[in-house]
């Protein structure tokens, strides 16, 4: 089991690579041979970026305005009532949480073979991604979202709370 950790005071990316049982039937990779691909590969595939650190830097300067013109994040983040969970809203291609450290933006992501969990936090101006090369829901313990919120709160009571961007 490998646990790499990359953190600064602008992006926290965390990716686990365990050797986690990943089965070759339908259940878990769709049938796909190439189900096996580096984890880098996929999330190129999938997100165009291709690490954690990569995808978390991403969400931060998308969520900061920094990736088109800030109009257009405002109607990104004016999101709808969904079943994503209590008061969780879905906007354009978001999902619009609120958390212990306020509201968060972000998405999850699947792919034969891969899970990934981004979010990022408004108060704090940090984001947090976390990749896990499985695709079964169950094989990490516990969902990515939970794991996510846990490691957010820790690194947020190490840094004071900012003001929203």
């Amino acid at each position: 089991m490998r646990l790499y950790f990359f953190a600064s005071l602008t992006a926290l990316a965390i990716v686990f690579q365990a050797s986690l049982a990943q089965s070759q039937d339908s259940k878990t990779t769709f049938g796909d041979p190439s189900a096996e691909a580096p984890i880098q590969t996929r999330l190129r595939e999938v997100y165009g970026k291709e690490t954690a650190r990569d995808l978390a830097r991403w969400g931060k300067a998308l969520y900061e305005g920094r990736a088109f013109d800030r109009w257009l994040l405002a109607e990104m983040l004016n999101g709808a009532p969904a079943k994503l969970g209590p008061e969780s809203k879905y906007g354009l291609g978001v999902i619009i949480r609120p958390t212990a450290l306020g509201i968060s933006y972000g998405h999850s992501g699947f792919f034969p073979g891969y899970l990934t969990e981004m979010l990022y936090f408004p108060t704090r101006q940090f984001a947090v991604a976390l990749q896990v090369n499985t695709s079964a829901p169950r094989a990490t313990g516990r969902p990515l979202l939970q794991i996510i919120n846990e490691l957010a709160t820790i690194i947020a009571a190490a840094q004071p709370e900012r003001a929203k961007p």
